[in-house]
């Protein structure tokens, strides 16, 4: 699923048209605590990653807190431009 779920965040950013674009998916929508889901995410035209995060990826997320949780990326081109991502998931007890 993970593969599966990086290579659709991909696809999504190389349709966009754009020079710099960016995508991030869960592989769920709602989890329980402890469940894990895949996060993925994907860039083009992106240089410049802060946090230490890849250009394009996908890991096994786990969380031990219920609530709405967001992941965001941000990345940035060499002449400055940047662009911005999400996911959301809800955690439930």
């Amino acid at each position: 699923m993970t593969t599966v779920a990086a290579l659709e965040a991909q696809e999504s950013v190389l349709s966009s048209g754009r020079t710099l674009a960016c995508a991030a998916l869960t592989s769920k929508t709602s989890v329980k605590v402890n469940e894990p889901f895949a996060l993925a995410w994907g860039s083009v035209g992106a240089t410049q990653v802060p946090g230490g995060w890849t250009q394009n990826g996908a890991t096994m997320v786990t969380i031990s807190h219920s609530g709405a949780w967001t992941y965001s990326f941000t990345f940035y081109s060499a002449i400055g431009g940047s662009t911005a991502c999400s996911a959301k998931i809800i955690v439930t007890a």
